[in-house]
C-alpha cells in the first residue's frame, strides 16, 4: 500500500518526538469515544525561558456515517481555534475533501480559510492543500502538494510548498520549496530545498518489543550537522521505557521517559531532557527540563 509523503519516515520521527513531555510540562489528557463521536480534552502547564503558560484544549470529532461526513472542531484557551468539515469518498474511493477555518487571537497571524484533498490507492497516495488568509497583503497565501508511491518495497515521495509574497511590516518575497524522500527497509533519505536546505538520513527497526531509530542531518547551507539515536522498549505489557541521545553543535543531550499504565484507563508518563555538557561541568547549552503527562482513556 502506498504511503503519504509525511508518513514515509513517520516511525523514526515519532520515536524521537512522542512520549517525551519536557519544558516543565504537566499535562492531563482525557479521551472518550463512541460509534459516532470522540472527544480529546487536555490541560497543560509549561515553563519555557522563565514564562509560565497554561493551555486547555478540547478536540471533538463528530462522524455522520450515513453521509461519510466528519466535523472536527478544535477549541483552545489561547484562542487558536480551528473547524474542519471532511467529506469522505465524495471525489473518489479512499478520498477526502476538507474545508476549514482557522482563527487566532488578536495580534497573531490572523484568520485563514483552508481547503484540501487527499486520495490513497494501492500505488499512490497524494495530498494538495490551500491556505488563504483573510488579509493576503499582511499574511501569505500557502499552497502545498505531495505524493508518495511504492514499487517492490521502495517508497518514493516528493512535495512542493509555495508561500506568496506579503508585507507584515517587513517585506517577504514569495518562496517555493521542494522536498524528496526515498525509503527502503526502514531506511529513508530526505532532501529539503530552501534557505535552510538540508539532507536527512534516518533508519527505523522494530524487533518484538524493541524499536530502534537513528537520524543524521546535514545542513547544506550552514554546513552544520546533527546526529541522534533513540530506543523504545516495551519492558512489560503495562510499562514502556524510552531513551534518546542527540548531538547538534554545542548541544549534547539525553532524553529518558517511563510510561506506566496503572489501570486500563490511566497511563502516567514522566520524562527528562538532560544537558550532558552541564553534567560534565560546562555552561554550554540549555538547562535540563522535565515533564509529566497523565492520560485517561
Amino acid at each position: 500500500m502506498a504511503t503519504y509523503f509525511d508518513d514515509i519516515d513517520k516511525s523514526s520521527n515519532d520515536l524521537f518526538k512522542k512520549g517525551f513531555p519536557v519544558n516543565g510540562s504537566f499535562k492531563v489528557t482525557s479521551e472518550f469515544a463512541s460509534d459516532d463521536a470522540s472527544v480529546v480534552a487536555s490541560a497543560e502547564r509549561t515553563v519555557s525561558k522563565g514564562a509560565d503558560k497554561v493551555t486547555a484544549t478540547i478536540e471533538p470529532k463528530f462522524t455522520f456515517k450515513d453521509y461519510n461526513i466528519e466535523f472536527t472542531p478544535k477549541l483552545t484557551t489561547n484562542q487558536n481555534n480551528s473547524f474542519s468539515l471532511n467529506l469522505k469518498n465524495y471525489l473518489g474511493e479512499s478520498s477526502k475533501f476538507a474545508l476549514g477555518v482557522v482563527t487566532t487571537k488578536a495580534g497573531a497571524a490572523g484568520n485563514s480559510f483552508t481547503a484540501g484533498y487527499e486520495i490513497k490507492t494501492a500505488n499512490v497516495a497524494a495530498k494538495v492543500g490551500l491556505t488563504f488568509p483573510d488579509d493576503s497583503e499582511e499574511n501569505p497565501v500557502k499552497a502545498s502538494a505531495n505524493v508518495g508511491t511504492v514499487y517492490e518495497g521502495v517508497t518514493v515521495g516528493a512535495s512542493a510548498n509555495f508561500t506568496s509574497s506579503y508585507d507584515d511590516g517587513e517585506s517577504h518575497d514569495g518562496v517555493t520549496a521542494f522536498a524528496g524522500k526515498i525509503g527502503y527497509g526502514g531506511a529513508v533519505i530526505k532532501y529539503e530545498s530552501g534557505d535552510d536546505a538540508k539532507c536527512t538520513a534516518s533508519y527505523f527497526k522494530q524487533n518484538d518489543d524493541i524499536k530502534l531509530a537513528g537520524k543524521f542531518d546535514y545542513n547544506t547551507v550552514s554546513h552544520k550537522s546533527a546526529v541522534a539515536f533513540g530506543a523504545d522498549w516495551k519492558y512489560a505489557a503495562d510499562t514502556t521505557i524510552k531513551s534518546k541521545l542527540s548531538v547538534a553543535g554545542d548541544n549534547f543531550r539525553s532524553g529518558f521517559s517511563l510510561s506506566q499504565q496503572y489501570t486500563p484507563a490511566a497511563t502516567v508518563t514522566i520524562a527528562a531532557d538532560l544537558n550532558n555538557l552541564a553534567l560534565l561541568g560546562s555552561n554550554s547549552g540549555a538547562a535540563h527540563s522535565f515533564g509529566v503527562e497523565v492520560k485517561f482513556a
